[in-house]
């Protein structure tokens, strides 16, 4: 099965799943409050990290090396579970000085608790790898799809019968405990349980980088998160949440159909520099044709679609969607990057771009930290078009198309887009009602759009049209 192929019926599985979340998060956002919100994305930056801990890059580690064995996979089971254990220990311990540090009650319990889903997501995450190695993308969207809908159900009713907070807790921990469940179907054997340390060993000296690269990342990608919640409030934190979900609904599908897409399918052309090359730029132009229009018109449209499905209290959200629904294109940009390095076993070269990163978001980010949140999405819109071509670095010296070359190659797409926001605009002065402007802005913006692209030629449009990417 050929990467855009591939690509295609991931994306397909994929969005199923992220439907469903999008019309929960609506619903449950409806029915809570920023300061909910707020809450809930303290506890989960916690989780994020401490999850980093637990895979410690093992999980990439497995999907990059090529000869891979049943102990290779017991190890990492054993491993991510005794880590695991261990995390939520010390988060039970020091839950107590988070409370003290953002002054929220019961904020200790809510750590806790939602802790608990650290340890039930060990139990599953190299099943979850093997598929993803064998690009049984179906099965972990069959997953993902029932965990989702069952949890986000269960999670509106306790919203709607006045549990705040504790019904997005509730939501959590089901989805860990229906995946634990539903994995064990999708098993293609039992990894059994030998331990071994020279194994660990192995796949360590790849995964440390993606480690280290991923703490820092974190911890950079969650800094205006940790601090917005402690130098403002809660209220704060929820709608600058808030404003980045909608375009974070759009970003993590596609980034984690790519991330799991092409780190194997790279993998699999065996270093073959010029082969990658090939596939990396086709898969690039195919990213901006399809995606770009999609983030710009969620940045367009962002206060019609945060009146119409979140209703006027979440207007304080508008500002920082449009920010973010730029910046999380061009994340997924330098991502299909950072995909080229892991998959020729470069990650060393990803953690030096990490720190000099994290450098460039620190400062920007500690300047604008004093003002509002709008100042705080500005500053991670500018660091993230640094960190572009930051990324583009070594992947330009190694296939031979810098940052600036990758941006020339769709030049022609970008000028096409340019359509999209003219007509948006005019629709925006000429009516009021927010669905009208919605419906309108998709069907003429898309529709000029394509012609556009037509009148310039450009070639990926016919090939997607004449449904060559399915054959191929």
């Amino acid at each position: 099965m050929s990467l855009t192929k591939n690509f295609f019926w991931s994306a397909v599985e994929r969005f199923s799943t992220q439907i469903i979340q999008f019309v929960i998060g609506i619903l449950l956002a409806r029915l809570l409050g920023p300061s909910e919100y707020g809450i809930i994305s303290i506890l989960m930056v916690i989780n994020s990290f401490l999850q980093i801990f637990i895979d410690s890059g093992f999980s990439k580690a497995l999907i990059q090396k090529k000869e891979r064995t049943k102990l290779d996979y017991s190890s990492v089971y054993l491993f991510n579970i005794g880590i695991g254990i261990i995390c939520y220990i010390i988060l039970f311990l020091f839950s107590p000085l988070l409370e003290t540090f953002y002054e929220i009650k019961n904020l200790s319990i809510y750590t806790r608790i939602v802790g608990i889903s650290l340890v039930i997501n060990t139990f599953y995450t190299v099943t979850q790898t093997d598929l993803i190695i064998r690009l049984d993308f179906k099965s972990i969207a069959k997953v993902n799809f029932i965990s989702s809908l069952v949890s986000g159900l269960l999670a509106i009713w306790a919203a709607y019968l006045g549990f705040g907070v504790w019904a997005l807790i509730i939501q959590i921990l089901l989805k860990s405990f229906i995946s634990l469940i539903i994995y064990q179907f999708f098993k293609k054997y039992d990894f059994g349980y030998n331990y071994s340390q020279a194994s660990i060993r192995t796949l360590y000296r790849f995964g440390s980088n993606i480690l280290y690269g991923s703490i820092l990342n974190t911890l950079v990608n969650n800094f205006s998160t940790i601090f917005i919640a402690k130098m403002y409030n809660t209220q704060s934190l929820g709608f600058y949440t808030r404003g980045t979900q909608f375009t974070d609904v759009v970003y993590n599908t596609f980034s984690s159909i790519l991330d799991n897409v092409l780190l194997p399918s790279f993998c699999q052309l065996s270093g073959d520099i010029e082969a990658i090359k090939n596939e990396f730029i086709k898969v690039y132009r195919y990213v901006v044709l399809l995606l770009w229009p999609i983030f710009l018109l969620l940045a367009l449209l962002a206060e019609p679609i945060i009146r119409l499905l979140l209703t006027d209290k979440w207007l304080m959200s508008v500002q920082v969607m449009q920010l973010f629904a730029i910046a999380r294109f061009i994340s997924i940009l330098s991502g299909l990057n950072i995909s080229v390095l892991y998959s020729i076993g470069k990650s060393n070269l990803v953690l030096k771009q990490q720190i000099l990163k994290i450098l460039v978001r620190l400062i920007l980010i500690g300047m604008a930290l004093p003002f509002d949140i709008y100042y705080v999405a500005l500053a991670e819109l500018v660091s993230t078009g640094i960190h572009f071509f930051i990324n583009t670095y070594y992947p330009g010296k190694i296939l031979k198309v810098s940052g600036f070359k990758q941006l020339v190659a769709t030049s022609k797409i970008f000028i096409s887009s340019i359509t999209i926001f003219v007509t948006t605009w005019i629709i925006n002065y000429l009516f009021s009602n927010s669905l009208i402007i919605i419906l309108l802005s998709l069907v003429l913006g898309l529709s000029t759009y394509i012609v556009s692209l037509k009148l310039l030629k450009v070639e990926e449009l016919n090939y997607i049209l004449n449904r060559k990417i399915l054959k191929k």
